[in-house]
């Protein structure tokens, strides 16, 4: 009876099962799994200010998850356009949408940069922004200009002019004369190829290569699976899933124009709420406050933490896209509960005619249990079918 009650709980409490707890980004948490770099990140929110970048934002701090360091969305962002196929153009005011699955591909294919080397956020002292990337670009060309009307000689002094000391030491302090020069040589100004080769230059020894045993993938068509199940999935199996959804469900059209546009954000928790229904914490790049949505979602908006709570049915009728950074290094172990579980989540609901699979199942996954006790849960289930009217749904 001792073994019966437990895995009778977990038979009929079906969406308490899927909606477990679970908080990627708490301290306790990221200690217990070896992530102790990422939790003041994850403690931070992420402000992409007026870059459209999100994607990158979104995805890099899924991989930042994975890897258990801080990722630089900028770099991922400029490492994507400049091998995407989909943008002509080199100015980097006219590059918009970072995809969600090949921007963290190429981030662990080519080795990512940490964002201590190339900081992403806007704060006080880091103002690596959409207006300041335009303004380093001009600042480039200004430098560009005057090296070209000397005649691009070797000795040509970066440092000595106006436009290094108040504009680009000021945005980027690592940013060094060298790192300028070499920039300069390429003859690329003002172009995506330009920033590129600064970034490049200013990780160059500290790019990092992500292990084997990190992969992605990405889900657009779902067949019987919901959005919310490979949530579960994903945060159920210490993965740190990124969403695509219409701005439209969250954004409140009076305070933003064209309100109605892809957006995408990383899901790093869920919990049941108080009306039974499992909803997840939504990790923004809008940076700390409420203002930006509409009524319904601004109450359910953590101001610090710059997140916001969507319910399961919020969430399957937004998201349109998911991708899934999973680190195999910290699966967990696979027990005769989470065999149960793990057929629960992706049979949706529970039906008479698969409980003789799931009970079967249990007992595959531990041959020590009473056939008794297989009898009873078979038994049972068949009365409280009988008693509650059960019908298989169609």
């Amino acid at each position: 009876m001792k073994i019966l009650i437990p895995l009778l709980f977990i038979v009929f409490s079906k969406v308490s099962a899927e909606c477990t707890s679970k908080d990627l980004t708490s301290p306790a948490y990221l200690k217990s799994v070896g992530k102790e770099k990422i939790i003041n990140h994850f403690s931070t929110p992420r402000d992409q200010d007026g870059v459209g970048w999100c994607g990158a934002y979104a995805s890099s701090d899924s991989l930042s998850f994975a890897v258990g360091e801080p990722v630089s969305a900028i770099d991922t962002s400029i490492n994507f356009f400049a091998n995407s196929k989909y943008y002509q153009s080199d100015k980097l005011n006219q590059l918009e949408s970072v995809f969600l699955d090949s921007a963290p591909q190429l981030a662990m294919s080519d080795g990512y940069c940490p964002e201590s080397v190339i900081p992403s956020n806007k704060t006080l002292t880091t103002n690596l922004t959409n207006n300041n990337i335009r303004f380093l670009l001009s600042s480039f060309q200004a430098i560009y200009d005057s090296y070209v009307a000397k005649g691009r000689p070797n000795n040509f002094c970066v440092s000595c002019t106006p436009v290094y000391v108040n504009n680009i030491k000021k945005i980027l302090p690592s940013v060094t004369e060298k790192i300028i020069k070499e920039v300069l040589k390429k003859d690329q100004t003002e172009s995506l190829a330009a920033f590129k080769g600064l970034l490049d230059n200013l990780c160059e020894g500290k790019r990092i290569k992500v292990e084997k045993t990190v992969e992605s993938y990405t889900h657009w068509n779902l067949g019987t699976k919901t959005f919310a199940n490979l949530i579960d999935e994903a945060l159920d199996n210490d993965s740190m899933p990124s969403i695509g959804m219409n701005s439209s469900h969250f954004i409140d059209p009076s305070i933003t124009t064209g309100g109605n546009f892809s957006h995408a954000m990383v899901v790093v928790a869920k919990r049941m709420n108080k009306n039974n229904k499992c909803e997840y914490l939504l990790r923004n790049s809008y940076g700390k406050g409420c203002i930006f949505y509409n009524k319904e979602i601004a109450k359910k908006c953590d101001s610090s933490k710059g997140s916001i709570w969507m319910d399961e049915d919020q969430i399957k009728a937004s998201t349109d896209e998911l991708m899934v950074i999973k680190n195999k290094a910290i699966q967990p172990s696979a027990n005769n509960s989470s065999v149960l579980v793990q057929e629960i989540r992706n049979e949706r609901p529970i039906q008479e005619s698969n409980i003789e699979e799931i009970v079967t199942k249990v007992e595959e996954a531990s041959p020590s249990t009473d056939s008794s006790i297989s009898k009873s849960i078979r038994s049972l289930w068949k009365s409280f079918s009988s008693a509650f009217k059960y019908k298989e749904s169609e």
